[in-house]
C-alpha cells in the first residue's frame, strides 16, 4: 500500500511540473524594429560571457581531483 501511495505521489508530481511556469517567454521583437531588447543581435539571445565561469569550474574540478589524488596517495 505504501508503494502505491509513493507511486501516486510521484505520478502527480511528474504530471504537474509541466504546468508550472515562472513567467512567460519574452517577445522576440519588443523594440518593434526587428532587434531584441538591448540590441542583442545574437539569434536566440544568450549574450552572457561564459569564459570566466568555465575557467572557474575547471579550476575547482582540478583542485577537487588533486585533493582526492593526494588523499589516495597518502593513505596509510
Amino acid at each position: 500500500m505504501k508503494t502505491l501511495k509513493n507511486l501516486f505521489f510521484v505520478l502527480i508530481l511528474a504530471l504537474s511540473v509541466n504546468n508550472l511556469h515562472s513567467q512567460p517567454p519574452p517577445n522576440p521583437d519588443q523594440n518593434g524594429n526587428g532587434s531584441g531588447v538591448g540590441n542583442n543581435t545574437i539569434p536566440g539571445g544568450g549574450a552572457a560571457p561564459l569564459s570566466g565561469s568555465v575557467a572557474l569550474l575547471l579550476g575547482l574540478a582540478a583542485g577537487y581531483g588533486g585533493r582526492k589524488l593526494y588523499s589516495i596517495m597518502n593513505k596509510h
